[in-house]
């Protein structure tokens, strides 16, 4: 799910699709005090919209939201701050 991960980052994703709200929570955390450009491949999940919001804990505040992100061809590029944990979540269709 998330792609051009360099090495040796200590980065890990966690996913969770929330089925009454139908979207997919996308959270990847950064133990490392260098800040990292990572790509999200969302295609398997097939968004139903173009673009994604982000949250991100960093810098001693919790869950600050970062607005949106453009959703091109499944995938989401984004960018994180050193030690900190972010969010993209995603709409996703109804089954």
């Amino acid at each position: 799910m998330v792609h051009d991960i360099p090495s040796p980052v200590d980065i890990q994703p966690i996913a969770a699709v929330d089925e009454p709200s139908h979207t997919l929570s996308i959270e990847v955390l950064n133990q490392i005090r260098q800040g990292q450009t990572l790509v999200v491949d969302l295609r398997a999940h097939k968004p139903s919209r173009l673009t994604a919001t982000l949250r991100q804990c960093a810098d001693g505040r919790y869950s600050v939201e970062q607005g949106t992100v453009a959703i091109a061809a499944g995938r989401v590029k984004v960018t994180r701050l050193g030690l900190s944990m972010l969010q993209v979540i995603v709409p996703v269709p109804s089954p």
